[in-house]
């Protein structure tokens, strides 16, 4: 791994857990086995290295919602993203963590990224003939982040029964 690289994991990594304002320069770098100086070399300011680790980890996630988003069926669909959460390695946890938490300073990175299962989750709603799509598209959304975070937290043993009942709950199973 480069250091530009070990520079954007120790980035998120601390931004994941301590959040971007209690995450100095000088601890990214201690936690990246760099100089301080190379940070701002490689990215000028905090915020160039905030906004390539939110685009980083952007890139990433997008790839694994590619085969959700070519479905065909919409109940596939609905069932694919809820399973995202059970799919993630470790570097797409760390940065869901992250993003969901920087959410409350900044929304729009977040909603940049769940565009696409929007749009993807209106279109299935849609067609499944649903009296409001999209009151369903942002409760079923409400309901990804719910799962997504009981996955990341780990605080619930029944996270695949949940996903049971909340497709039962939208008439998909």
């Amino acid at each position: 791994m480069s250091k530009k690289e070990n520079i954007l994991k120790a980035a998120l990594d601390l931004f994941a857990k301590q959040g971007v304002s209690a995450s100095p320069t000088r601890a990214i770098a201690h936690e990246a086995g760099v100089s301080e100086g190379l940070i701002f070399r490689h990215f000028r300011t905090k915020e160039a290295l905030l906004d390539q680790v939110i685009k980083k980890g952007i890139a990433q996630i997008e790839q694994r919602f590619e085969s959700v988003l070519q479905s065909e069926h919409p109940k596939v669909v609905l069932k694919q993203i809820l399973s995202i959460p059970f799919q993630l390695n470790q570097h797409e946890k760390t940065f869901w963590r992250f993003i969901l938490c920087y959410q409350w300073t900044d929304p729009r990175p977040c909603q940049t990224l769940l565009e696409p299962l929007k749009i993807r989750i209106e279109k299935s709603f849609k067609f499944l003939n649903r009296d409001d799509p999209k009151t369903e598209t942002e409760s079923f959304l409400l309901c990804f982040k719910a799962i997504l975070s009981c996955m990341l937290l780990e605080t619930n043993k029944n996270t695949f029964a949940m996903v049971n009942t909340i497709l039962d709950k939208f008439n998909v199973l």
